[in-house]
């Protein structure tokens, strides 16, 4: 069985030299663990959720995505380094082991060319547990849109605050802008405390694609849709920020998952994306 076989999420589409990069997230069941070992007790979803892992789709046109014209691909393009966690683990590291961001799983793939090194950078979401449940962000370096990418030790998009403790962030989207020679990052800010406000969209800043910061103004969007009839409806989710590029790298449109209610709750589908274009007002 494929290791995608069982679900696959969290697409990003990106264009590079004349092609087209789909990225991706894939799972399956490793199956039931051996008793006594660190997971056995994981059920199937838990067990499909700690398995997941990073691929990529290339193809010329999205006629050839649509008919099926491409090579899946048999190896995911990243896959965890370490698996630390206390108990309730599929195939734990060895006692001691330091933690690195791509830890039991990776996910949310962000992937931008940078022209300062020449490589390509695949960003990617980890879990780690301190002792409770946090999700980190690294970086992986690779020659080529399709890797191989070796990740980075660092930890990115925590955000230094004043007072000197570290903001997290979520969902980041990474492009880079020729016109400013700077990396930014649309990330979801879940505490408000980038912002000001909860569970809405920051916008960050890098030189180098490591080490960011907040911008001047920070706040990239609420969690408010302005609708064609003038009306401006409160949602409960805009998450999985993606944008769509000018030549200059500005964006032109933002596209997001959505929802008016919190889903956690349902099963019912009443989650949707949207599309918002958007205005670049340079100061």
């Amino acid at each position: 069985m494929s290791w995608d076989a069982q679900m696959v999420h969290n697409p990003h589409i990106k264009k590079f030299n004349g092609k087209y990069y789909l990225y991706y997230i894939g799972s399956k069941d490793p199956g039931e663990q051996l008793r006594g070992s660190s997971g056995e007790n994981l059920d199937k979803r838990a067990r499909v959720q700690q398995s997941l892992c990073i691929g990529v789709l290339e193809f010329d046109s999205f006629e050839d995505l649509l008919l099926g014209n491409f090579m899946r691909p048999k190896q995911p393009l990243l896959t965890p380094r370490t698996r630390v966690k206390a108990d309730n683990v599929i195939d734990a590291s060895p006692f001691g082991t330091k933690v690195k961001p791509d830890n039991i799983i990776v996910v949310n793939p962000s992937v931008v060319y940078n022209p300062k090194i020449q490589k390509y950078m695949l960003f990617f979401k980890g879990n780690v547990y301190e002792p409770h449940w946090k999700g980190v962000h690294g970086v992986a370096i690779g020659d080529t849109p399709k890797g191989p990418f070796i990740p980075l030790d660092n930890f990115v998009f925590d955000v230094k605050m004043p007072d000197g403790s570290l903001a997290s962030t979520e969902d980041p989207y990474v492009w880079y802008s020729n016109k400013i020679q700077k990396f930014m990052a649309i990330v979801k800010d879940f505490t408000g405390r980038l912002t000001g406000h909860k569970k809405t969209l920051a916008l960050l800043s890098s030189t180098d694609g490591i080490v960011w910061d907040l911008t001047e103004k920070p706040l990239f969007m609420e969690r408010k849709l302005h609708l064609m009839d003038g009306s401006i409806l409160e949602v409960d989710r805009l998450e999985r920020p993606q944008l769509l590029l000018n030549e200059e790298g500005f964006p032109k449109y933002l596209y997001a998952a959505c929802a008016v209610e919190n889903v956690n709750p349902k099963n019912d589908g009443s989650s949707f994306n949207v599309q918002i274009p958007l205005e670049v007002v340079m100061e």
